[in-house]
């Protein structure tokens, strides 16, 4: 093989390497984009069962007078879906 046609192979390897690794890219980025989908979907599926989340402890009983403890617990649930977003956004 002459040193020009050697050059032309290595270039065209060094090619195919690169699109190997930007198809590999590309199947990671969808992989993640279905992950965030899926995650998505069964979020609205939980809502659509129950829109008020009444399953989920986040009802709070109306009252005249508030304790402490009805105080904590709101703030717990308030916590709760605070993380809650936070988590739905970095998985986004």
């Amino acid at each position: 093989m002459r040193n020009s046609e050697l050059e032309f192979v290595n270039q065209e390897l060094a090619l195919s390497n690169k699109s190997s690794q930007v198809v590999s890219e590309i199947v990671q980025v969808y992989q993640d984009l279905k992950d965030i989908l899926d995650s998505h979907i069964k979020l609205l599926q939980e809502y659509k069962a129950d829109p008020e989340f009444k399953n989920k402890g986040f009802q709070i009983e109306q009252k005249s007078i508030y304790s402490i403890d009805d105080f904590q617990k709101i703030n717990s649930i308030l916590l709760s879906q605070e993380n809650d977003l936070k988590n739905v956004r970095r998985a986004s």
